[in-house]
């Protein structure tokens, strides 16, 4: 069974995407190569240009109005990616981040921005901007909210969906298990072993056969990957949702997320640091910005309800984000800013250091 009868997914992919005249300028020759390997149904970007999402025709806006022609060096962003590499699909996000941060910087009137070139140590900012006056560099960050091997699974499992054509009336939940909450720390390494291990475990028969399984069970849970993480039904008809709450709940599920953003933000404000310290640009200021791959993570909206309404009983939390704001600080001597995501459509915005910016 194929969603594609009459011509290979790559006409398909062709046909589609020639809609779009900047996404077919920027990332048609890398997602060509990427849809001769074996695996590619696994890229999220050829699977909503092949669905046709409503996703596809936003970024392309995206691109619209960051107006790549006008910076310097912008063929720079693209102009290294690979399809066929192993880790193509990471890097095309983190090439796609880099748009929407010029996106939102000329919606906040920034100009003269230029796509800095990587020196050879690779410790360089992404772009150099100005705006009244003043010189800021950026880095950007493509935020990877969930745990990596969940995020291998669903794509894989939403690329099968697409493949066979499998999944037309349910859809699918992918939740971690106690057991995955139990072992966590020790199972975030090896990216690329669990990448494998997804391919290995998720073959289209497993996909037939899960199908069948939860077609006659609607309560069915099946269990994958050693048990750490567990398949159920959803009623949305060919959506593959991964959740790391099954496990967590909502206040771990912050902690857990300001860690990250934490241990991200330094790495960036690190980078901007030494940058400063050895160029002759002169900055003053610097802008770190987040974006997800998704409308936004559902853990976003989880730290949103920690630092609202339920902030005002949870000491913690604003003492946690007291506490990054002043180590991020204390690491450089320009003032920054943290620029995030909200909401759906999404709006980026300087991330709330104290309970009055939120």
């Amino acid at each position: 069974m194929s969603m594609f009868p009459n011509e290979p997914p790559s006409e398909h992919f062709f046909k589609n995407i020639g809609n779009f005249p900047l996404l077919s300028k920027y990332l048609r020759p890398s997602l060509a190569k990427r849809l001769e390997s074996e695996h590619w149904y696994e890229n999220r970007v050829i699977r909503y240009v092949l669905r046709g999402a409503p996703w596809v025709n936003e970024l392309e806006r995206t691109f619209v109005e960051a107006n790549l022609d006008r910076i310097q060096n912008s063929n720079e962003i693209f102009g290294n990616l690979n399809g066929a590499e192993d880790d193509y699909d990471q890097q095309l996000f983190d090439a796609i981040t880099e748009v929407r941060l010029a996106r939102w910087a000329r919606s906040e009137g920034y100009y003269n921005i230029e796509k800095l070139q990587r020196q050879k140590d690779g410790r360089t900012p992404e772009f150099r901007m100005e705006r009244q006056g003043e010189t800021a560099l950026s880095e950007a960050k493509h935020f990877r909210a969930r745990d990596y091997p969940l995020d291998f699974v669903a794509d894989r499992l939403e690329g099968l969906a697409l493949k066979t054509a499998l999944f037309s009336k349910f859809g699918l939940t992918v939740e971690t298990s106690l057991e995955y909450g139990r072992k966590r720390d020790t199972l975030l390494d090896g990216r690329r072993d669990w990448r494998d291990r997804a391919r290995n475990v998720l073959t289209e028969s497993f996909f037939l056969s899960l199908e069948r399984c939860l077609a006659i069970n609607v309560d069915a849970q099946v269990k994958i990957l050693d048990g750490l993480s567990v398949i159920n039904r959803s009623p949305n008809a060919g959506e593959i949702r991964p959740n790391l709450r099954s496990s967590l709940d909502p206040e771990k599920t912050a902690k857990l997320f300001l860690e990250k953003l934490e241990c991200e933000l330094m790495g960036k404000i690190t980078q901007i640091r030494d940058f400063t310290d050895t160029s002759k640009i002169g900055a003053t200021h610097a802008i770190v910005f987040f974006s997800g791959t998704d409308p936004w993570e559902i853990e976003w909206s989880v730290l949103w309800e920690m630092l609202g309404e339920r902030g005002k009983d949870l000491k913690w939390v604003w003492e946690r984000v007291h506490s990054i704001h002043q180590t991020a600080s204390a690491l450089i001597s320009i003032p920054f800013e943290l620029i995030v995501g909200k909401g759906n459509p999404v709006k980026y915005g300087p991330f709330p250091w104290k309970p009055e910016d939120f």
